[in-house]
């Protein structure tokens, strides 16, 4: 989970995740905070799930595969795309 560089507050996950490229207020300390746009990281999950994907037999493969690579995604999302303080 991303948080606030200037407090150390947690950025709620509807910014995070839906707010991508427009600023909002810290809960915290209302500093004015963007998660910029990244999308290498799920494009590179969903590739990898549907090439690996072909390999697995039945449903409780690829629900592992699936839950892996989410858990993934959200890894590199936490150090790739920090929420960072706009600029004034």
């Amino acid at each position: 989970m991303q948080t606030c560089p200037k407090c150390g507050t947690a950025v709620p996950y509807t910014k995070a995740l839906w707010g991508m490229g427009t600023p909002f207020a810290c809960t915290g300390c209302e500093a004015m905070l963007i998660i910029h746009k990244n999308y290498w990281i799920p494009l590179s999950g969903f590739t990898l799930f549907f090439f690996a994907k072909s390999g697995l037999d039945g449903w409780p493969e690829t629900t592992v595969l699936f839950l892996v690579i989410a858990a993934l995604v959200l890894l590199l999302s936490k150090f790739f795309m920090p929420a960072v303080i706009v600029k004034e």
